[in-house]
């Protein structure tokens, strides 16, 4: 990300552009409803969920075994 600075004269400009995504907020909104999805956060931290986690953002992964 660049911040750009212009001076003139009588004007000093800074320019800032943020960049986002609502695509996990569409992700948790749906896993939400989906019941499958429900389950397998309710079997969160036992044996049948391992390979599950949750994130700091409340969204579910898959993480897998490495």
């Amino acid at each position: 990300m660049r911040l750009q600075v212009v001076l003139g004269e009588g004007v000093i400009r800074c320019n800032h552009l943020t960049v986002s995504s609502d695509f996990l907020i569409l992700i948790k909104e749906r896993q939400l409803s989906n019941p499958k999805l429900q389950k397998t956060v309710e079997l969160f931290g036992t044996e049948k969920a391992k390979d599950f986690m949750i994130g700091s953002d409340g969204v579910l992964r898959f993480r897998g075994r490495v």
